[in-house]
């Protein structure tokens, strides 16, 4: 089950649906049905200027965002901060990314869990970021939808290689995909659902 009983994120304040106001975990079995579309503490480097790459870093550790946040810093890549996974799902559901960064303190079934749900449902490249992970860890968490994974402490140049080619891909499939969706010039559209065709004898 993800998430795991009691780990869902507390709620506190505007952001509570009515009569909430106590807090509460987030519902188990459906992780953004019901969750409250709050900025909560997202945070972002380089709005406004043109990107090459959009990456959203899921980490409440300060060091390693502080160091996530410097590998980038002299590029036009755009860095955003999710303190937890619901606030991951709520960028995630309103922002386009093209590269998830989730540290994962607890490697396992819980902790790999999100990256599936990431995987599911939206077109994102993850990157594992793992500290003395066992080998059959490694592996589970490719089986659960990782595309890549780097050890704690990462070289800060790998990182930056492996999110700019991750995010190269995921920006060409979504071309691809949008040019395959677009009509061929000259041909006509089919008739909408409901109308007629043709001349009616």
């Amino acid at each position: 089950m993800w998430p795991p009983p009691g780990a869902g994120p507390r709620r506190t304040g505007a952001g509570c649906r009515p009569g909430d106001e106590r807090g509460g975990t987030w519902p188990a079995g459906d992780p953004w049905g019901q969750v409250p579309h709050t900025s909560g503490g997202l945070t972002r480097k380089g709005e406004g200027e043109e990107m090459s790459a959009r990456v959203l870093l899921v980490s409440a550790d300060k060091d390693l965002i502080a160091q996530v946040e410097q590998v980038f810093a002299e590029e036009r890549d755009q860095v955003s901060v999710a303190q937890d996974q619901l606030e991951a799902i709520l960028f995630l559901d309103r922002e386009p990314c093209d590269v998830v960064l989730l540290e994962v303190s607890k490697p396992g079934p819980e902790g790999f869990a999100f990256c599936g749900v990431v995987r599911r449902s939206w077109d994102v490249a993850v990157v594992l970021l793992l500290q003395r992970a066992a080998q059959k860890d490694v592996v589970l968490g490719y089986q659960m939808g990782a595309d890549m994974h780097l050890n704690l402490p990462f070289d800060p140049q790998e990182l930056r290689a492996r999110v700019q080619a991750l995010a190269r891909r995921v920006q060409g499939l979504r071309a691809r995909q949008a040019t395959a969706a677009e009509p061929e010039p000259g041909r006509a559209m089919p008739p909408a659902l409901g109308t007629a065709s043709g001349n009616q004898g």
